[in-house]
Order: structure tokens, then C-alpha cells, then sequence
């Protein structure tokens, strides 16, 4: 009788344990792709819920998730990948203002939402333009015409000449993210 009843006990700990590790994994794959970073935790509602500061997370998602699908065809990013850790530095501080922001009572949450919400569209309206300038370095894509990369080359041509009409301009800083 000593025996069965250790064998229904390990038996009994091991399916608390295997369930244990099955609901952590859920929720770890359920939260994961609702995190910009790992940094900030976002509650686990927020992938459903109508509440401001959930689409406004949401939102920064988006923004970033598109800038960080254009990498790939963008080669890496180069010199590019600053603005691209900046913007996304960006996000992260956003988001975290938000995760602040949900504990606070209802009337400090509504005041701050307002301003969190224009931060959040100018950080749609950073991660738009860079994502579309990432998009646009695909000169070497196939498909592209011998006049459209020709013509791509004259207006870089153009403005580097333009850059070196300006007095005390250089072009030797390294990209857009050496000038600011």
C-alpha cells in the first residue's frame, strides 16, 4: 500500500508540474509578441482590450513592427540602423509611459492619454517616414529598369553636389546619422 500511494503521488506531482510549464509557456507566447521589448511588460489584456492606453500600444507596435520589416530589403540598414535604435528607443519610452499610466485613477489617466496619444503619432509619423526611406533603398532590386537606377544615380549625384556647394559642409561624416 506504501508503495502505490508514492507512485500516486509522483505521478500527481509530475502532472502539477507539466501543467505548470505548459501555463507558463501559453502565457509567455501569448505575451511575447505584445512586447516591443522585453524591458517593459505589458499586461496580457491589453491584446484585447478597447482601452486607450491598449490601442495606443498597439499602435506603437504597428509603427515599429513596419520599420523593422523594411530592415531585410534595406540590406541590414547600414548607416541607418541609429535612427532605427532611436526610434525604437522612442516607442520604448512611450510604451513605458503608458504601462505607467494605467495605475493611476481614471481623471490623471485621461489627462495623460491625451498627450501619450500625440506621442504616439509622431513616433507613427517617424517609424512611417524612416520605414518608407528603408523601402526606397531597394535600388538594387531586381526588375528596375536601366533609366530608373540611372535616374536614382543623378539625383544623388545632384545632391552631393549640392552638398558641396554648401560652405563647411562635409561629406565624409558617414551617413545621416553622423549629421543631426
Amino acid at each position: 500500500m506504501g508503495h502505490a500511494l508514492v507512485i500516486i503521488a509522483v505521478f500527481l506531482g509530475a502532472v502539477v508540474v507539466s501543467a505548470t510549464v505548459a501555463l507558463a509557456v501559453t502565457v509567455h507566447r501569448l505575451r511575447r509578441p505584445m512586447m516591443l521589448s522585453p524591458a517593459v511588460r505589458v499586461p496580457l489584456r491589453w491584446r484585447w482590450s478597447l482601452a486607450r492606453q491598449a490601442v495606443l500600444h498597439r499602435r506603437l507596435l504597428v509603427a515599429i513592427g513596419g520599420v523593422r520589416l523594411e530592415l531585410p530589403r534595406a540590406g541590414g540598414a547600414g548607416p541607418w540602423s541609429d535612427l532605427i535604435a532611436e526610434v525604437e528607443a522612442l516607442a520604448l519610452e512611450v510604451d513605458r509611459e503608458l504601462v505607467a499610466v494605467e495605475s493611476h485613477p481614471r481623471p490623471i489617466r485621461q489627462k495623460a492619454m491625451a498627450g501619450l496619444e500625440a506621442r504616439v503619432r509622431e513616433v507613427e509619423q517617424v517609424a512611417g517616414r524612416l520605414g518608407q526611406t528603408l523601402g526606397s533603398l531597394e535600388a538594387g532590386r531586381p526588375g528596375r529598369s536601366a533609366a530608373e537606377l540611372m535616374e536614382r544615380l543623378d539625383a544623388i549625384q545632384g545632391a552631393l553636389a549640392e552638398l558641396d556647394a554648401v560652405p563647411g559642409a562635409s561629406r565624409s561624416s558617414g551617413g545621416p546619422s553622423a549629421r543631426r
